[in-house]
């Protein structure tokens, strides 16, 4: 049961992503997208920054608390869970998030 779980919410997250993907295709031919790099130990789950202020990005540091506190907001991080038995590496892209050129201190 816990695989069909899993393999049904894989589904889930690929179609979500895809949808995600096609909405954004005006965006992507606007400019160059800046993918990270997300090193996934076996069994390691990760919290990914979705508000775009974390000092450690692609990972959160907790900065959407305050953010949301400040500016009436309801960031929350983004969970990603390796449960196989080998690294994956993933390359990752949020809107929210500035190069680290363009990245406000």
């Amino acid at each position: 049961m816990k695989d069909t779980n899993y393999n049904n919410n894989l589904y889930n997250l690929q179609i979500i992503l895809l949808f995600m993907d096609l909405l954004d295709n005006k965006e992507k031919d606007k400019k160059e997208r800046h993918y990270l790099e997300v090193i996934r130990r076996p069994k390691q789950e990760v919290s990914m920054c979705t508000c775009g202020h974390s000092k450690t990005l692609p990972l959160c540091d907790d900065s959407h608390r305050e953010i949301n506190e400040q500016q009436g907001t309801n960031y929350k991080s983004f969970k990603l869970y390796n449960p196989s038995n080998e690294t994956i590496i993933d390359k990752v892209y949020c809107s929210n998030w500035k190069k680290p050129e363009e990245k406000k201190e």
